[in-house]
């Protein structure tokens, strides 16, 4: 189970991936049976719900666990997803490692722990009624701005708060090993958290992972859990996105149009003009207009100039790639690579998305127009 720590360890994911497994996360999916994906997904469901692990995961099992949560995109569940795998780490590596195996883990994680084979620091911690002093050896020093930041989560208990430690010269002073390991275990636990977060805001890992067609198997993961365990937070429209449109009539998206990029223009155009769009122009233009904010009212009415319009399909379809119905997936439009492969790029914009086009002109619009008034 290597993926995990070489993305604690600030590794790409893509280069973890080569390093464990000389695949392309893309590689991972194709190549991999689809009832081992699905035993994958249900096992994903079940560490998740259960709150534990009690067997180490296959790297290829973990990227697909790691795919289906950039996929549902909850933060939550990314936290309890890596405090599990944590606690896993501490329980099967850490405790049961020599001392130059947690010198090593400790190193790779950024800290400079030191550990003495005899006491670094003996303290009398009491004299006993037959003035007899009661001596703790001290084996192990972390430096104190390293403990500090390492516990910040722990120090809710008292006894992981700083001001109730032994401190001497720069160290915080630790008498016993699984308090050393805790600490190591909290630490690849905040990194693992921190590149699963960076994920999750990756559009493009998104929208590959979109293309790959495994939104339908994960389905929502968080499904069996409780509120108190995971509660799910739809980030699935893109994060390019930095103003909350409200389009809902046609007049306010003519305002916007201006703002599409050629393909999307392109495809708008044809539409209106009550030509028949496949079924790529169809998915592309509709989840463009969902995520940029187009009320589903006014989606369902441009597509009313559709020769083949039927209500109750196209409302249904809508809703569908909204979100609201099905597997509850908000569907983002294709990516400018998928959009080149389907012949409905019509120029070489610069960017990897048409949202990226239209959110990066928005934002210049609205900068021309604050310094136009300022």
């Amino acid at each position: 189970m290597k993926l995990p720590l070489l993305l604690a360890l600030g590794i790409d994911l893509e280069e973890a991936l080569q390093k464990t497994l000389g695949l392309e996360l893309g590689e991972v999916l194709s190549t991999l049976p689809h009832e081992v994906v699905k035993r994958y997904i249900d096992n994903l469901k079940q560490i998740l719900s259960r709150g534990k692990l009690d067997s180490a995961l296959s790297d290829e099992e973990v990227a697909i666990h790691i795919a289906c949560l950039v996929l549902m995109g909850s933060k939550r569940a990314v936290y309890r997803y890596s405090t599990i795998l944590s606690k896993y780490f501490n329980h099967a590596y850490l405790a049961n490692a020599p001392e130059e195996g947690l010198l090593k883990y400790a190193k790779l994680l950024g800290l400079n722990i030191i550990i003495d084979n005899g006491c670094r620091e003996s303290v009398v911690e009491l004299i006993d009624s037959t003035r007899r002093a009661i001596v703790s050896c001290y084996r192990y020093a972390i430096p104190y701005h390293q403990y500090i930041e390492a516990t910040i989560r722990l120090s809710k208990d008292a006894r992981w708060k700083f001001v109730n430690q032994y401190v001497k010269g720069g160290y915080v002073y630790l008498k016993e090993r699984p308090r050393v390991s805790r600490i190591l275990e909290e630490v690849f636990m905040n990194r693992l958290i921190n590149a699963m977060d960076k994920l999750l805001r990756d559009d493009e890992l998104r929208y590959h992972l979109q293309e790959l067609g495994i939104s339908q198997l994960c389905g929502d993961v968080t499904e069996e859990l409780t509120p108190q365990q995971v509660s799910f937070e739809n980030r699935e429209s893109t994060h390019v996105q930095s103003y909350d449109l409200a389009i809902d009539s046609l007049d306010k998206l003519n305002i916007y149009v201006e703002l599409f990029p050629p393909c999307m223009k392109r495809i708008l155009d044809r539409l209106l003009n009550g030509e028949n769009l496949s079924h790529q122009e169809r998915f592309a233009l509709a989840t463009f207009l969902i995520n940029i904010g187009t009320d589903l009212d006014v989606v369902l009415e441009l597509f009313k100039h559709s020769p083949d319009f039927n209500e109750r399909i196209a409302r249904y379809q809508i809703e569908h790639l909204a979100g609201l119905r099905g597997s509850k997936k908000k569907y983002l439009p294709y990516s400018c690579k998928t959009m080149k492969v389907l012949n409905l790029c019509v120029s070489e914009c610069g960017v990897k998305n048409p949202l990226s086009y239209f959110f990066k002109a928005l934002k210049e619009v609205r900068r021309r127009g604050a310094s136009t008034t300022s």
